[in-house]
This record gives C-alpha cells, sequence and structure tokens, in this order.
C-alpha cells in the first residue's frame, strides 16, 4: 500500500501562507537499518526578481522540498517497518497492517489537495503520528510473538525427535560446557579461545555411534542405484517417505532426503537431500510436489573438477518442457544474480492439471569439500535472507548440494543460528544510531538471555542427517560466519 500510494503522495500541490513560508524549516532524521537519513531545509535568497516570480521560485522550491522529504520518509517507514515485522506477523496480520497505513496516507493525500492543513511540517508530523499509531496497534501481537519465539528458541538441549548424541552430552561436564550457548556480546573472544576443531572431533564421536549407524535406512539392493554415494544415507526416523501405489515398493517410495526442523520448534520446515542422480529425478520431483515446496536452493554446480555433482533435472533452456513421470516441469525464465547466483524460475505442472511456480536459485561459488570465501559474507547474508523470508512464513525450503550434507549441512546451521540472532535483534531493536548503546547495554547487561550454541545446532543437525557439516573447516567457518553476522547486527554503527 505504501509503493502504490507514494507516487501519488509525491505529485500533488500544496498552497503556503506567505507568513508561514519563511518559517519553514525542518531538520527531520528518519533512522534507516545502519545509517541516518538528513534532511535540512536551506536558506536561499532570491534577489533581482519580481515579487511575482520570487512567490512562484518560492513555491516550486516548497513543493521540490516536501516531495523528497515524503519520499525518504516513506521508503524509511516501509523499509523500518517491514523489517521490524517481518518474523513476528504472519503475511495476514502484515497486510492489515499495511492497508491501515496506506488509508492514513491516502487520507492525508486527500487533505493536502484540498489545501488544508496549509502547514507542511504539520501535515508531515501528522502523517508521522498517525502511521506510528496504527505500528502501535500491533504492539500486543509484536511483543507475545516475540516473548513466545525467545521462549521457543532452542540454544542448547535435545533434538525434538530422536536425540542419541544428548544421552552423553548430560553425562558429562566438559560436554555440557562445551554445548552451552556463547554470549553474544563475548562470542568472538571466546570463540577463539576454543578448540574448534577438536569440538568438530568430538562432534563426530558422539554422532556417528553404532546407535546412529543402526538408525540408518536399511540397505536394500534395489536402492543401490538411489544414492549418489554408498556412505551417506538418511536416517529411518527423519526420512521423506515417498507416496507411491504399493506400501511396500522400497525403490517407488525411497529418496536420499531427510526432513529437519527449524530452531525455533517448527517441524520438518526444511529437506535436506543430495542432488539427484539419473534414476531419482522423478523421485525429486514427486517429492516436490508431495511436500508442497516452492523453493529449492542449490549449492553446487552440474560438474566440478571434471566430476558430476548433481544431474540436471530441469530442462536445459529456457521455453523448453521436461516431463517427468505424470509431472512437466516447464522452465519459465533465469536470472543472473550477480555473485554466481542464478534465479531460475520454473512452473510444474502435475496430472490433474495443478499447477505451482517453483523459485530455484543456484550458487555456483562454493567448492565441494570446503568453504566460501571470506568476501562472501553479504552473499550467504542475502541468501539467508531470502530462506529466511520462507521458513519462517511456514513454506519448506528443499536444500541439496552433491551429497546434501556439507555445504547443505552448512547453511542449514547458518540458517537456524540466524533465526536466533534475528529473533534476539527483533526483541532488543532496531540497530542504528540512535539505539545502538541501549542495544549494547541490554546485551551486556543481559549475557545468558542472549546466547547462541553452534555445537549445539550442528550435533543437534546431525541428530537429523547423518555427516551434515562434514569437515572440520564448515564447522569453523560456522563460527567466523556467525561471529561476522553477530559484528554486523549488534555492534557495527555506520
Amino acid at each position: 500500500k505504501i509503493q502504490q500510494t507514494q507516487s501519488q503522495f509525491c505529485n500533488y500541490s500544496q498552497k503556503q501562507d506567505d507568513e508561514q513560508r519563511d518559517d519553514l524549516k525542518l531538520d527531520l532524521h528518519y533512522l534507516m537499518q545502519h545509517y541516518q537519513i538528513q534532511i535540512v531545509n536551506s536558506k536561499k535568497q532570491y534577489e533581482g526578481k519580481t515579487q511575482r516570480n520570487e512567490k512562484k521560485l518560492k513555491k516550486g522550491k516548497i513543493q521540490a522540498q516536501l516531495k523528497h522529504r515524503l519520499q525518504i520518509y516513506l521508503d524509511t517507514v516501509s523499509f523500518l517497518y517491514y523489517n521490524s515485522i517481518r518474523m513476528q506477523l504472519n503475511l495476514k496480520e502484515r497486510e492489515n497492517t499495511l492497508s491501515q497505513i496506506g488509508f492514513v496516507i491516502v487520507k492525508s493525500e486527500n487533505k493536502v489537495e484540498r489545501g488544508e492543513p496549509t502547514n507542511i511540517d504539520l501535515q508531515i508530523i501528522l502523517v508521522e503520528y498517525q502511521i506510528q499509531k496504527c505500528l502501535n496497534m500491533n504492539n500486543n501481537i509484536l511483543s507475545q510473538k516475540l516473548n513466545n519465539m525467545l521462549q521457543n528458541l532452542q540454544v542448547e538441549g535435545k533434538e525434538i525427535n530422536q536425540d542419541y548424541s544428548y544421552e552423553w552430552v548430560v553425562g558429562n561436564d566438559d560436554l555440557i560446557n562445551m554445548e552451552k550457548g556463547i554470549s553474544i556480546a563475548e562470542f568472538t573472544e571466546q570463540s577463539q579461545n576454543r578448540d574448534q576443531e577438536m569440538e568438530f572431533r568430538i562432534l563426530r564421536r558422539l554422532t556417528e555411534t553404532q546407535y546412529h549407524n543402526e538408525n540408518l535406512y536399511d540397505f536394500h539392493p534395489d536402492i543401490l542405484k538411489l544414492n549418489r554415494y554408498g556412505n551417506i544415507l538418511p536416517f529411518k526416523h527423519s526420512i521423506v517417505k515417498l507416496k507411491c501405489d504399493e506400501e511396500e515398493n522400497q525403490k517407488e517410495s525411497y529418496i536420499n532426503a531427510d526432513y529437519i526442523n527449524l530452531i525455533n520448534g517448527k517441524e520438518k520446515m526444511m529437506i535436506a537431500t543430495q542432488g539427484p542422480v539419473t534414476q531419482t529425478i522423478g523421485h525429486f520431483w514427486r517429492m516436490i510436489s508431495q511436500e508442497n515446496i516452492q523453493s529449492i536452493v542449490m549449492l553446487c554446480n552440474l560438474k566440478e573438477n571434471g566430476k558430476v555433482q548433481c544431474e540436471q533435472y530441469w530442462p536445459r533452456n529456457i521455453g523448453e518442457s521436461l516431463l517427468v513421470g505424470n509431472i512437466t516441469i516447464n522452465f519459465v525464465s533465469q536470472e543472473d544474480l550477480g555473485n554466481n547466483i542464478i534465479k531460475r524460475t520454473l512452473q510444474m505442472q502435475e496430472q490433474n492439471g495443478e499447477e505451482k511456480q517453483i523459485i530455484h536459485l543456484q550458487w555456483c561459488g562454493w567448492p565441494d569439500q570446503g568453504v566460501p570465501n571470506h568476501n562472501d559474507f553479504n552473499i550467504i547474508m542475502e541468501l539467508i535472507n531470502q530462506i529466511l523470508d520462507k521458513v519462517l512464513n511456514d513454506q519448506k525450503v528443499v536444500f541439496h548440494c552433491s551429497a546434501g550434507v556439507g555445504r547443505t549441512g552448512t547453511l542449514i546451521s547458518l540458517v537456524n543460528l540466524m533465526i536466533i540472532l534475528t529473533t534476539y535483534k527483533s526483541h532488543i531493536g532496531i540497530d542504528n544510531a540512535s539505539t545502538i548503546i541501549l542495544i549494547k547495554q541490554e546485551i551486556f547487561e543481559n549475557p545468558d538471555q542472549f546466547r547462541i550454541s553452534v555445537f549445539g545446532v550442528v550435533r543437534r543437525l546431525r541428530e537429523q542427517r547423518w555427516g551434515m557439516v562434514h569437515t572440520s573447516e564448515q564447522y569453523q567457518y560456522v563460527y567466523k560466519f556467525i561471529d561476522q553476522a553477530i559484528k554486523y547486527m549488534f555492534q557495527q554503527q555506520q
């Protein structure tokens, strides 16, 4: 609503009394996420002009000032409002509040067109007041949802469905301390003091036990060719089971994929799977249909270093179609987003005629068995933000690389950890120049309330799919990224 009315708001004409015109002087400060927008009205004198020309010039100047100030204000309100409620309000609540704001803006626009009120500064202040009033109507909803989210965040503790390694953790003081969350106020220092390589070795010992081996999906000759790697299998308790006519038909009901829970308590919101092999392209699309997936995140190239990492499971060219069983995949469009990210829009049509749009994001810059470049922080942060927009609004996302454990496990770990940080950020407030001191004060005064545990998140993730975060280098990268994210979100002032 804001965007729709903004262009109208910027094009109206405003009448101004001469007496009030000379008093027009405002210093408006509107805070965006990492910087301030400051608009100061400058005084200019027009000499050698007739009174008529002077009035005309001043009127044009005032209209230009008003247009610029309103545009900046509405952009800022839209940005701040969206980021402050993105996680807390569902889509319906968000639309209702935006409609309220849009009504206030349209109503104010009509007043201006009628020439009332005549004071531009007063009009802007009234608009700001009415919009803030609309936002405040949702304070109770926001507060309640934030408190619930804080309570549901699982920094330490047992995985929801099944957790073999937790029994070892609670029985050992050293492991309890290892899993205990680190205060974000002290994360840099404490994470650097940890032996992260030793932590990863302990994680492997805890999550690659005989109990975990026995929980792997039973090996069967019929599904041998359905696995890209023979040593990476799904767990029995978290495997995605495909529906088929014959319940006992293992080949048709099997896919190497596991459900992954969000750290805020929402179950099965993510799926980690291998890059499809030729024999499982049909299984992959059946899973997309069955689980009502609208977003796929691909973290590998089709080939890397001469080795096939994943079969192409979408049509080769824009405008072409691919028939997979009873499902038709249409390649609608492709967009290069830069930084080795490709966005594809696919349309899936099922036998019953139902159509669904699928967004396919592929990042080609993450090496197999490796970690992203340190300079790729903004790329991953943007990717995570897009994922959060989906999963926090109850839209499942499928992740895959080649095996579906290394790059996939690392990114899913970051998604869960960023849910924690984003929830903390929403609870504390928007990070800007006027609140930066209060933010730091609340973090330092309540260190136990704002904790984060890389060890705990990765350990629980490994209880849901075998071998997630596959190497020590990837585990250490999670620490580095979160350290950078904390500085970016809570400590820096731009």
